[in-house]
């Protein structure tokens, strides 16, 4: 990659994630909340950012895939360094990271920089977005791996198992929970992903589900800008949740539920104001 083209790539990545959320960011704090610019202080203060902070730590994620692309390309002529063998290590360095986030006796992250930048927030989700490149590249070997015999129920049990301990049981220490913890996730999305790939023809473009999926994978930009303005306050589901014994097919239900009316509504708005081509361009990066 060349400096041109980075520099191409990061106004771009610029334009895209940070002008649309910065307005969406002042609209959502206006409609739902009385003293705004208080409010909107107190939000930027933190890693979370209101809600907002996706698009900020996806910026930080393409700035350093940018990154490793130029000093790849400029040592890749040399062939002292090969690109799988350098994310590999950073997605080490990455899983370290995040467990010294939880390391607060340790490790100060609670300072201002941190808070401001959202770097917290980063580290949290790199090594997942390392862990896509990587599968991305070496897929037919992943593929191979999800079709032998015994992987699937390997992978499953593993998912119930450390599931269980990181919500009910707690029989380990806080460092061990930690690590059982990214096991839970890293299987559990594996399992989406093999599911995916085992239905993958009831997901094609020819199937109603695949058509709806696709076009809402179009449009997640406006669904995660538009959501936090529509998503309801209805304390009165979780009291009613609490009052009687948890049903984990009744809370999926009525989450599904709530999520379908929130997208429906954020698709119609995005919609509208895609019919404008100025606002196609600078709201949602068309």
């Amino acid at each position: 990659m060349e400096i041109k083209k980075y520099i191409s790539l990061v106004a771009k990545k610029v334009r895209i994630q940070l002008l649309p959320t910065i307005i969406f960011f002042i609209l959502c704090v206006s409609i739902r909340h009385e003293n705004i610019f208080v409010t909107m202080v107190e939000f930027l203060s933190t890693p979370a950012k209101g809600g907002y902070w996706f698009t900020w730590s996806l910026l930080h994620l393409f700035l350093f895939y940018y990154t490793i692309q130029i000093v790849l390309n400029k040592f890749s002529k040399s062939r002292k360094i090969k690109w799988d063998t350098v994310f590999i290590i950073f997605w080490c360095i990455t899983v370290l990271l995040y467990f010294m986030l939880f390391m607060p006796s340790k490790f100060n992250f609670n300072t201002p920089f941190w808070a401001y930048s959202s770097l917290t927030q980063t580290i949290k989700y790199l090594q997942f977005f390392i862990v896509g490149i990587l599968a991305r590249h070496y897929w037919g070997q992943i593929e191979n791996i999800f079709d032998s015999k015994n992987f699937s129920l390997f992978i499953i049990i593993i998912s119930v198992v450390c599931s269980l301990e990181c919500l009910k049981f707690h029989n380990f220490s806080l460092p061990v929970e930690h690590v059982i913890r990214l096991v839970a996730i890293y299987s559990l999305v594996i399992i989406v992903l093999m599911f995916f790939r085992f239905y993958k023809d009831s997901f094609s473009r020819n199937t109603i589900i695949g058509q709806s999926l696709q076009y809402i994978g179009t449009r997640t930009l406006d669904i995660y800008l538009i959501h936090f303005i529509l998503l309801p306050v209805l304390p009165s589901i979780g009291s009613f949740l609490s009052l009687y014994r948890p049903n984990f097919l009744l809370e999926i239900v009525l989450s599904l539920l709530v999520s379908l009316i929130v997208i429906g509504g954020c698709l119609i708005i995005s919609n509208i104001l895609r019919v404008s081509p100025i606002l196609s361009k600078y709201l949602f990066g068309r």
